[in-house]
């Protein structure tokens, strides 16, 4: 189970906070990196913790999936 059903009872709003982290820095890129990777591409990344699931996403133009998948996947796997 994911999202904010699995929080623990001693931390409450643990998966939508980390969802909101997850754009702070991820592997060998920071917040600024990820961020200036994002706009130069015309993307966004958003997401959020439902109460079963949690969500990270990303909108782009065509010619930039290459580069958002690759900031989206570092994003994701760390």
């Amino acid at each position: 189970a994911g999202g904010a059903a699995a929080d623990p009872a001693d931390r409450p709003g643990l998966a939508d906070f980390t969802v909101g982290l997850a754009t702070q820095g991820a592997g060998d890129r920071s917040a600024t990196e990820i961020a200036r990777a994002l706009e130069a591409a015309g993307a966004n990344i958003g997401g959020g913790a439902g109460r079963d699931s949690t969500t990270l996403a990303a909108s782009a133009p065509i010619a930039s999936a290459d580069v958002v998948g690759e900031v989206l996947s570092d994003v994701v796997e760390r």
